[in-house]
């Protein structure tokens, strides 16, 4: 194995063990929590359309988008998608798509004009994310209302970033997704808190701090 292929081993390793910890917190918290559902992914493609859960990867959904006046088609791919019920809200639902970032990606390219959006950047799932709540797609695909992306980095000054993309990309009109669309959070902060994920207090896209339950 070449040292390339050795660090991007690694890197997908560190990732898939992240996710995993943040998935398992999650349902464990629900578990806990008096008047808390967790809805897995293999519970919301019950309800999907037949060609969603036959699909060979059922999280991944093409989005069409607009940027710099080109339009491109690429397929997003959550890395899980998950709900919470809350039965003291009349059992409403909300739903989450986490995204871990290693700290690898590029937020934003240098050559936006050129750059083609072929590689995954944290500009391009901003504007997946984004067109696909304005076009209804977590409906039309998996049969929910909408899912809000998690984006789970390293540090506040790489989420301050993020959150930097949406409100110069996507929360101006005329595309005007509402910043509560977008969920930030870094691993130190969670998991100082406890991993009490039901009540961390993620970012919103304006700054404002809610949680999974808000």
């Amino acid at each position: 194995m070449t040292d390339n292929n050795r660090e991007l081993t690694d890197t997908k390793i560190l990732h898939d063990l992240a996710l995993s910890d943040f998935m398992v917190q999650v349902e464990l918290q629900c578990e806990d929590h008096p008047g808390t559902e967790f809805i897995s992914f293999y519970d919301i493609l019950k309800n999907a359309p037949d060609e969603r859960r036959e699909a060979p990867r059922p999280r991944s959904f093409p989005v069409t988008f607009e940027f710099l006046e080109d339009t491109y088609t690429r397929h997003a791919e959550p890395d899980d998608i998950f709900g919470v019920r809350n039965l003291e809200k009349q059992g409403r639902a909300a739903f989450f798509a986490p995204e871990v970032d290693r700290a690898t990606e590029t937020v934003v390219p240098r050559k936006l004009k050129t750059h083609g959006f072929m590689k995954p950047t944290i500009l391009r799932k901003t504007l997946e994310y984004g067109f696909a709540w304005k076009q209804g797609l977590p409906k039309e695909y998996f049969g929910v209302p909408s899912f809000r992306p998690i984006f789970i980095t390293s540090t506040i000054v790489r989420v301050n970033s993020f959150i930097d993309v949406h409100q110069r990309f996507t929360r101006p009109r005329p595309l005007a997704v509402p910043s509560a669309l977008f969920l930030y959070t870094y691993q130190d902060m969670w998991e100082r808190h406890g991993n009490d994920l039901l009540s961390l207090p993620f970012l919103d896209g304006a700054h404002r701090k809610v949680t999974l339950l808000d």
